[in-house]
């Protein structure tokens, strides 16, 4: 729960002035503040202080199940902004919540923030968020990893990628039967990773610290005692990109690992589309679907990828 003593003051304030079951009320609070409280955790602040937009934001992220429970909860988070107001726990002097239905609620502006366009919109993030590429530095490691993912190569793959599997006069990745070819702000930046032996670490007095690679034949470093490692740093990379982001360009930026790799599903759709005008979106889902799926659900996750896919052309304005 974010700001736990702040939201156990307010559901203190519910619980007297409700004559219902009291347990169920407090348990039915504390569940409410510990999910939202992801979002508040993500953004680093609690979500009476949200602007407008990270509302909108935070909503789609939040509001899930049948219209009903929506709309209880959208009930909840206008009660928990209209007290922080009252008892001056936050500077906002109005509740935005007052002022959105749930009809008003623009999937698409999530999306826009969560997701990206293309590879070079990618790219201009991460020469926001990351060091120079000609810094030599660690970040060139999350930079390719970012960039493949967008390409099309899933997460443990990407940690499992040989220098030998890729072709560097074809700009193509091969492994497991399939072969990739790269775009080229992730052929750069293999290329440029694949040539490092070392990353330049922080600057301390006078003396540079280097830090040599330890590859073992993989493009990223895979040892066994730092794989599950890497993961965790390169979630943990992506969460403090996003604090850079929102500082730089006064946007609440929410990317993920899977957003980018989704992103870029999108993208290669779309490019299809734009080439044939029609595209069997199922060839391009078939690896998230469970073989042992029924026939009725394999169809549900395939409408749903084709609305998401509708929703992420709205949001960059590609219908």
């Amino acid at each position: 729960m974010y700001n736990k003593e702040q939201k156990m003051q307010f559901i203190n304030y519910s619980l007297k002035k409700s004559d219902g079951d009291i347990e169920n009320l407090k348990k039915s609070w504390e569940n409410f503040f510990n999910r939202i409280g992801k979002i508040e955790k993500d953004f680093d602040d609690d979500i009476s202080n949200f602007s407008y937009e990270t509302i909108m934001l935070a909503l789609h992220l939040f509001l899930k199940g049948s219209v009903i429970y929506q709309e209880t909860e959208l009930s909840k988070l206008k009660l928990y902004i209209d007290w922080c107001i009252i008892n001056g726990k936050t500077p906002n002097t109005e509740n935005k919540i007052e002022y959105i239905s749930l009809n008003d609620i623009d999937v698409s502006v999530a999306y826009k923030l969560s997701m990206v366009k293309d590879e070079e919109h990618l790219n201009n993030y991460l020469d926001e968020a990351l060091r120079e590429v000609e810094l030599d530095t660690i970040d060139n490691l999350y930079r390719t990893y970012f960039l493949l993912l967008f390409n099309g190569i899933k997460s443990n793959d990407i940690f499992e990628l040989k220098e030998s599997d890729v072709n560097y006069e074809n700009k193509m990745i091969t492994f497991n039967d399939k072969s990739i070819q790269l775009y080229p702000e992730a052929f750069k930046n293999v290329s440029k990773l694949s040539s490092m032996d070392y990353y330049v670490g922080k600057i301390r007095g006078n003396k540079t610290c280097e830090t040599e690679r330890y590859r073992m034949g993989y493009l990223i470093e895979n040892t066994t005692e730092n794989r599950d490692l890497l993961k965790i740093y390169t979630r943990i990379k992506m969460s403090r990109m996003n604090v850079v982001l929102r500082k730089k360009l006064g946007k609440t930026i929410s990317l993920n690992s899977n957003n980018i790799y989704i992103s870029g599903i999108f993208y290669r759709i779309h490019q299809n589309e734009l080439l044939t005008k029609t595209v069997d979106i199922t060839e391009y889902v078939e690896n998230y679907i469970n073989p042992k799926a029924s026939e009725a659900s394999k169809n549900r996750y395939i409408n749903a990828f084709k609305t998401q896919y509708e929703i992420w052309k709205k949001a960059f304005n590609l219908l």
